[in-house]
């Protein structure tokens, strides 16, 4: 996995992805194990953007029956199987637990239904999944029992609480890199730090790109028959003069999830409803109130999500003071033996989202669409030009085959494709503790073999060095200076490369 900018100029390409996140590199896999000739390349860095702003979950769709959306749930039971096989050791199931209250929709005979009819339409979750990351079955957990999981809920008509298994991934960013392994083991060109300026027609069958390499200033041109755009909030900016981006103006949201220093529930995630009215205008049983997540993450606690309509450019938006403390506010709440404050926080996640286009201005009524989909803006015999508009992280694969499948419909791929099943595993470093990021050997072969260029590339994205707060400065100087080793970056290159890193935890620090 080297890059090498001037391997796009060498011919031309089937299927060219633009956007390196999780729906881009999904994208680039599936086209290169159908057997196209595939490109990628991102503006910044693989999974740099919303793909990093999640809880960790991939989750199965139990939420999903309140919609009666059973062909979403099957999409992401698929979508999460597919993951979990390609990369067995950065995940592990993970109990999750809600409270139940009275005998409605929050009550144990509706949950008992949702968990039995999840464990059903779930009935192949665990096929070709080794034993140690199987996924059991839904429970119901008694008053008691829910207490000692749960400790200092509200005991008024608590009746007990509903348990059942999503997945935890225990690095999103290393996972994402999983997809693009493979994909570049099958033949896929990829390049970061490597934007798409213009996409142009041709007179021909081919879309003409170019692409700007950051490091060299050099500009390429790349011919292509398809052109997935993957490039998330910025999909609209690149498609060429005539096209529309949807039927109506697109909104986003920003989705807000924040770290702090507490174990607030150590064994297991839990779901509380916010105090805030909130409603699913999709739902056919509607419970009235936001779900809020605390995921266990070592010795600390993930929290979200909280949204809130975002006008900025995906260029310039940025989480303000006034964001965590809504947010802080709301979890008070909901819980308040946390006792949070803004002195917790040691880290936060914000992505943008598609937002429906009927979404008010408040927070807690945005809307977000429910469905991944694909905007088919221009087919023509053996070309066409597609964009992936990706809302959740699980259903990446599905979304992905989708988009090939549109491609298959009028291009045939150049050489016999692989199943996703049986292909064998790309090779993937496997990093789960801190302690053996700081070793030469490794930091080396994220520079050689995985295209890491910055120190916030390491430190956000190869590892989970700063996945919980600001890693000190003596192991941010060992980081940068071995890469100013290997790349010949001066002692001013160094410090501005600490000092990137810092201002990314600025909003953080106390006065």
């Amino acid at each position: 996995m080297k890059r090498d900018t001037n391997r796009l100029t060498d011919g031309t390409y089937d299927v060219f992805v633009i956007g390196g996140g999780i729906h881009g590199v999904a994208a680039a896999r599936a086209a290169a194990l159908a057997g196209y000739r595939t490109a990628l390349t991102d503006r910044s860095d693989f999974c740099g953007a919303t793909s990093a702003n999640s809880l960790k979950i991939l989750h199965g769709g139990l939420r999903y029956l309140q919609h009666g959306n059973l062909k979403r749930m099957r999409h992401s039971i698929r979508s999460r199987r597919a993951m979990m096989r390609l990369a067995p050791h950065l995940v592990r199931p993970l109990p999750c637990v809600m409270p139940l209250y009275g005998h409605g929709l929050r009550g144990r005979e509706a949950l008992q239904i949702a968990l039995w009819l999840n464990d059903f339409i779930a009935w192949d979750r665990n096929e070709g999944l080794a034993g140690d990351i199987r996924i059991p079955r839904g429970a119901l957990v008694s008053r008691s029992g829910s207490l000692k999981l749960v400790p200092h809920l509200d005991r008024k008509h608590l009746r007990g609480a509903a348990m059942w298994f999503d997945v935890l991934a225990k690095d999103t960013e290393r996972l994402a890199l999983a997809f693009l392994q493979s994909a570049i083991h099958h033949g896929c060109t990829a390049a970061n730090y490597a934007p798409v300026t213009e996409v142009r027609k041709g007179d021909g069958p081919y879309y003409t790109l170019t692409v700007e390499d950051r490091l060299t200033g050099r500009f390429h041109s790349v011919k292509s028959r398809f052109v997935i755009n993957a490039a998330g909030p910025w999909f609209a900016s690149l498609l060429p003069a005539g096209h529309s981006s949807t039927p109506n103006q697109q909104h986003w949201a920003m989705g807000l999830n924040i770290v702090v220093n507490k174990r607030i529930f150590p064994t297991v995630a839990v779901g509380l409803e916010g105090s805030t009215p909130y409603t699913d205008r999709d739902a056919l049983l509607r419970r009235g109130k936001r779900l809020f997540f605390f995921v266990p993450w070592g010795d600390h606690t993930m929290i979200g999500t909280d949204y809130r309509l975002c006008r900025e450019s995906p260029d310039t938006f940025q989480v303000q003071r006034d964001d965590i403390e809504r947010m802080l506010e709301e979890i008070h709440h909901l819980h308040p033996r946390s006792s949070l404050s803004f002195n917790n926080v040691t880290w936060y996640h914000a992505g943008l989202l598609p937002a429906s286009s009927d979404s008010p201005n408040e927070s807690a009524e945005v809307q977000l669409e429910k469905n991944s989909s694909i905007v088919v803006h221009d087919q023509r015999q053996g070309a066409g030009l597609l964009s992936i508009k990706g809302v959740k992280y699980t259903t990446a694969p599905h979304i992905a085959e989708a988009a090939v499948t549109k491609v298959r419909k009028r291009l045939r791929p150049r050489k016999t494709s692989y199943s996703a099943k049986t292909e064998p595993a790309a090779p993937s470093l496997r990093i789960d503790a801190d302690a053996s990021v700081v070793s030469n050997e490794v930091i080396d072969h994220f520079i050689d073999e995985e295209m890491a260029i910055t120190l916030g590339d390491i430190v956000f994205r190869r590892t989970n060095l700063g996945a919980v707060q600001c890693p000190s400065l003596q192991t941010l100087t060992i980081l940068a200076e071995r890469m100013a080793h290997r790349l010949e970056w001066t002692p001013e290159k160094v410090r501005r490369e600490i000092r990137h890193v810092k201002d990314r935890y600025a909003l953080l620090q106390r006065p």
